[in-house]
């Protein structure tokens, strides 16, 4: 049993790092023998995992730069896949601590729910900047 466990998480891993390549899930499926809702299973779980230590890293970083915050400069993007119809904003945040400049953004509709996701992890105090650009 300890065998297969092994060989299991080798393949497993080795899906994993095919998606992290461009290759598409029903390719790795083939290439590995394995069936298709397996692989999207192993890179649901691999991505909920790596999201929530994102998410755990961010919240550090939020507390780390506590008192440190001196501007904190946000912008919006403009982007579209393919159709004006599949079009998302990019909002980012440079935050420039005296301990170095980090970024948050969040990309999804001009929305406040969009938005919302930037302010959840910028840190308190410093000098705030909100830049736009529109054609008018």
């Amino acid at each position: 049993m300890g065998d297969a466990s092994r060989h299991y998480k080798r393949v497993k891993e080795e899906a994993l790092r095919m998606y992290a390549n461009g290759m598409s899930m029903r390719a790795i499926s083939r290439v590995l023998n394995v069936p298709l809702g397996t692989v999207f299973t192993w890179i649901k779980r691999y991505g909920k995992q790596k999201y929530e230590e994102l998410v755990d890293l961010w919240c550090r970083a939020k507390e780390f730069v506590k008192g440190k915050v001196v501007t904190k400069v946000v912008d919006e993007m403009w982007t579209y896949r393919n159709a004006r119809a599949f079009y998302k904003w990019v909002f980012t945040c440079y935050v420039y601590t005296s301990l170095g400049l980090y970024l948050v953004y969040s990309v999804g509709d001009r929305d406040e729910n969009t938005f919302s996701e930037i302010k959840m992890y910028l840190p308190d105090g410093g000098l705030v900047m909100i830049t736009t650009f529109t054609f008018g």
